[in-house]
């Protein structure tokens, strides 16, 4: 009988628990994919080249089960607080708790279920799209990539499982444990004043140090190493605590103060500062959990986006050339031909000896070789200068263009990658009457490697050498092109990792606070009726509105991106510039935020004038 009263109740809710459902769905379809891909040990044995992987999305997983607890917890009282004044109804027509409490837990476990179903499916659909998308950002073939892992399957199933049970639970507690006449008035209740005291002004202080705190120890200690777990677990508990006393306290002082301005008394904001003063106290728990998830989401994009963009650059400091083609066939010619924006294209002769390789010094005299001179370049310094060398050069002892021999250690490595250590000579003579056959090495510079055509054609030539020479399999062929290809198999996977993490992070933050502003939409819509009779416009309720949610929404995101400018200094030590991917991360989230915002307020309205009518 409960389990019918349960499905009915979800057929009839569905509308309302349509936002609440589209996010359980989605972290569950998030979860699964980083679950599947984690114990995917087939796929992470095979690809021995991107193992890193491997700690990616466990680290992702862990971290995803961690928010998602978090966030199914609010979504689950958003749930109860939309039902509980039928349930005291219920109580008054004979309904004893325990029956309440069971129907309580069925329907939370049976929308959980659904949602567990349909998320599974989608994530399997996800896992299906991020194959396609990480093999082609690793620019890879991976073998027994799966849509499917059993034992990720298991896991998914059990965590969401116990989740939902635990919920349940939880809810079964809280109708136990509140009085009949508490869950008919539940949408009557009065919000706390807020405290205006010394004491609040103190705590508020108290927040804003913290705050402060953190950030120093997440410049200083984290980013010179210095106990770098135990700063970072410090920089966390400093930023949370932070976070909550501020939104607790100061930000209650300074809408006391907006109230007792002149600001305060053009148009509905006596109205709008006196709804936030009221409602601060009951977000104070969510806006500080969101700015954490608003912080996570904006970091994982920014690190993601980060290696993305630094990826080719530090591919061009590597080389001074982007490819070799040893020994280049009529088709590698045709090849390089079709290349755009080519800076240079060389060919040299090459004698291969026993313990050797004589280079025609004539040939770098007519056409020297390329090399860096910087010995030290950074990313922030962007791609060094490219200067040529003679034989001269290039034979002198003890020069300071050392970096010209080199280069040309690194061209005879990948010309005779069987020998690493194979010695060079060049001398013009002795390449004369060596008796050896002459080979030939041709090296290119493009300007941009990464677009199209140069991509695809690059991966050709790569492949035709690796398929004539399959050493290079392993040792990789020589060049900035080369680089490129080793360090996406590095950093593919964070890249892939920040993406995914930053979509599950936002859409979780956004559905949660959405949830908490849609739950409050009875007890407002008597407010804005009262606002209607003594006078206020249509246009001018809405506006108020807008601005209050506008408002609730601009606490984390400011926050959060405060907490991110300082934070990713921890990754110095990971990354050569933490910051490269600040700017276009920050967009892509905001806009997402910015549309959220969008979607709340007018699902609000709607409420709002759905009780109107």
């Amino acid at each position: 009988m409960l389990t019918k009263i349960a499905i009915q109740t979800i057929k009839t809710k569905w509308k309302d628990l349509l936002i609440l459902f589209a996010g359980l769905v989605i972290s569950t379809a998030i979860f699964y994919m980083f679950s599947t891909v984690a114990n995917n040990k087939a796929f992470l044995t095979a690809n021995t080249s991107i193992k890193s992987i491997v700690v990616v999305f466990i680290i992702g997983e862990v971290l995803l089960g961690l928010i998602t607890f978090v966030y199914l917890n609010f979504a689950n009282r958003f749930l109860v607080q939309l039902r509980q004044r039928e349930y005291g109804l219920l109580m008054m027509f004979g309904a004893n708790k325990l029956s309440i409490s069971r129907l309580l837990f069925m329907e939370t476990f049976l929308l959980g279920l659904i949602s567990l179903v349909l998320g599974s499916f989608l994530g399997a659909g996800l896992t299906a799209v991020a194959g396609s998308v990480l093999q082609k950002q690793l620019d890879l073939t991976l073998p027994h990539w799966q849509i499917f892992n059993s034992t990720g399957f298991i896991v998914t199933i059990c965590y969401f499982i116990i989740v939902f049970s635990l919920n349940g639970f939880f809810n079964q507690l809280y109708i136990n444990r509140t009085d009949i006449n508490k869950l008919l008035q539940a949408n009557q209740a009065a919000e706390k004043t807020p405290k205006t005291g010394a004491a609040n002004f103190i705590t508020g202080i108290i927040g804003i140090a913290l705050l402060i705190l953190s950030f120093v120890v997440m410049t200083q200690l984290v980013a010179k190493g210095t106990m770098i777990f135990m700063s970072l677990i410090l920089a966390i508990g400093l930023n949370i605590s932070g976070t909550y006393l501020f939104i607790r306290s100061s930000l209650t002082l300074v809408l006391n103060l907006l109230q007792s301005s002149s600001f305060a008394n053009m148009g509905l904001r006596k109205f709008t500062l006196g709804q936030l003063s009221f409602r601060l106290r009951a977000f104070e728990r969510i806006l500080t959990i969101v700015t954490l998830l608003f912080a996570l989401a904006l970091g994982a994009l920014t690190v993601g986006r980060g290696y993305e963009l630094s990826t080719p650059t530090l591919a061009e400091q590597s080389s001074p050339f982007t490819i070799n083609i040893n020994q280049p066939s009529k088709q590698d010619k045709q090849l390089i031909s079709q290349l755009q924006g080519v800076t240079y294209t060389k060919t040299y002769q090459y004698k291969q000896l026993t313990h050797e390789i004589v280079w025609d010094a004539a040939q770098f005299n007519r056409d020297p070789l390329p090399y860096y001179k910087a010995e030290n370049s950074t990313l922030t310094a962007g791609v060094p200068k490219i200067q040529f060398g003679t034989a001269q050069q290039i034979n002198k002892p003890n020069s300071s263009e050392f970096l010209i021999r080199q280069t040309l250690q690194n061209l005879a490595t990948a010309t005779n990658p069987n020998h690493l250590s194979v010695g060079n000579t060049v001398d013009a003579r002795k390449f004369a009457i060596s008796t050896a056959p002459i080979k030939r090495v041709t090296i290119v510079h493009v300007k941009n490697m990464t677009a199209q055509p140069n991509a695809q054609i690059l991966k050709k030539l790569t492949a035709a050498q690796t398929k004539r020479f399959p050493t290079l399999a392993t040792l990789g062929v020589s060049g900035a092109y080369g680089f490129l290809v080793i360090s996406k198999g590095v950093f593919g996977g964070l890249e892939f990792m920040g993406f995914f993490l930053a979509i599950a992070f936002l859409v979780m933050l956004a559905s949660t606070l959405m949830f908490k502003v849609l739950s409050n939409v009875e007890t407002d819509r008597r407010r804005y009726q009262i606002l209607a009779m003594i006078g206020a416009t249509p246009g001018q309720r809405m506006l108020a509105n807008a601005v209050e949610i506008a408002i609730i929404f601009i606490v984390p995101l400011t926050i959060g991106i405060i907490d991110v400018v300082y934070g990713l200094p921890m990754f110095k030590a990971v990354m050569v510039n933490p910051y490269i991917g600040l700017t276009s991360s920050l967009l892509i989230i905001v806009s997402f935020y910015v549309l959220y915002y969008i979607l709340t307020v007018v699902v609000y309205q709607r409420m709002l004038k759905k009780g109107d009518k």
